[in-house]
């Protein structure tokens, strides 16, 4: 490859991509030499200085500015090189899947965060950015159009939602950094909720926070109730203020958040006698459409369902498998509408037809 010029500072931040990063196998000398050799990186070496040599020093220089972020081991004999888990990445510079990896979170993944934690990671989006035009640069880019380049890729970045997209609603800062705070420091909280937040005789809830969780654009915060002894949700939103509570700190014992949520986080809406039922793996039957092949193709992601399917004779199949009942897993069949038909257990098809039949009134009612 013929060699392209670029400068020292350009040099190194090629040679600290190359590095690899905690976890993956380490370098030798030869081995990041030849690397850059591929990339076709005029050095600046002098007739005295080999690439080799250079790679050699530029590490030792690393590593005297960034005490212990550059791991040491042995590779064949050789000393081999790579980024310590605690290596920040203003030292370590981005490759391209990382530059996804931020692309990815900056557009998608921070609705768990609170509004102060995606401010404290903007300048690392920023950095993540820069790092990219400037190898754009270093590949014989202006700078116009490496801006440009960079700029188009993270447009290249997309999630579909699963069911359509709603709007996020505001939450107050205050009330989301207070959460925060108090779930990792288990303290007990007093809520005020925005429909009664005027009327400061009706009092509040005291709750102890046990977890955050996201449900599509919604946020809720999972905490003891301790009037009620039980664990309840809370969507964020509705939250008009947070404040210190004088009770102490508690939860249930043997509590967990997953466990919690196999139940789902909408109310059971099936018979008081079922709800023991929430949460519980149940041996279920379903006839899906021919239509309908895509299920086959992407099954159902929950923990141990090992689906049987049963393919029919118009192509049309059956399902058998055991899935966790949840309010979630109802509302989904519901929506599938003559895609998907459930055949056992009978109380399941029974509400199914009830929420069916109750539709199809609604919609014959005269308005």
């Amino acid at each position: 490859m013929k060699a392209r010029k670029i400068s020292n500072a350009q040099w190194i931040a090629h040679l600290k991509q190359l590095i690899p990063s905690h976890g993956k196998k380490p370098k030798t000398v030869a081995e990041l030499t030849l690397e850059i050799d591929r990339l076709g990186l005029k050095t600046g070496a002098t007739k005295e200085e080999s690439t080799a040599a250079r790679v050699r020093r530029a590490i030792r220089k690393l590593k005297d500015q960034s005490l212990g972020c550059i791991s040491e081991s042995k590779k064949e004999g050789e000393a081999a090189y790579g980024w310590s888990e605690t290596a920040s990445l203003s030292q370590t510079g981005i490759n391209q899947e990382e530059l996804i990896a931020m692309g990815v979170l900056q557009h998608y993944g921070t609705d768990l965060l609170s509004q102060r934690v995606r401010r404290v990671l903007e300048p690392y989006f920023y950095r993540a950015k820069e790092e990219m035009v400037d190898r754009g640069i270093a590949a014989g880019l202006s700078e116009p159009k490496a801006t440009k380049t960079v700029d188009a890729w993270l447009t290249k970045i997309a999630v579909l939602p699963a069911v359509l997209p709603f709007k996020r609603p505001e939450v107050s800062a205050e009330v989301e950094a207070a959460i925060h705070e108090a779930l990792f420091n288990q303290n007990t909280l007093s809520l005020r909720f925005k429909n009664n937040s005027r009327d400061l005789k009706k009092p509040g809830k005291t709750v102890s926070p046990l977890g955050i969780v996201q449900q599509g654009v919604r946020t809720y915060l999972v905490a003891l109730d301790h009037y009620a002894n039980q664990v309840k949700t809370f969507l964020l939103h509705r939250i008009a203020s947070v404040g210190p509570a004088r009770e102490d700190y508690r939860t249930l014992k043997d509590w967990n958040l997953n466990q919690f949520l196999r139940k789902g986080i909408a109310k059971p809406e099936l018979p008081v006698e079922l709800h023991d039922l929430y949460g519980v793996a149940q041996p279920m039957k379903f006839w899906v459409h021919s239509d309908t092949q895509w299920i086959k193709e992407t099954p159902f992601s929950v923990d141990n369902c090992k689906p049987t399917i049963i393919e029919n004779a118009d192509k049309s199949f059956c399902i058998e498998a055991e899935f966790i009942l949840s309010e979630e897993l109802i509302r989904w069949l519901l929506s599938m509408s003559y895609h998907v038909k459930v055949l056992e257990p009978s109380w399941l098809a029974n509400r199914i037809e009830h929420d069916i039949q109750k539709t199809l009134e609604m919609y014959q009612e005269k308005q």
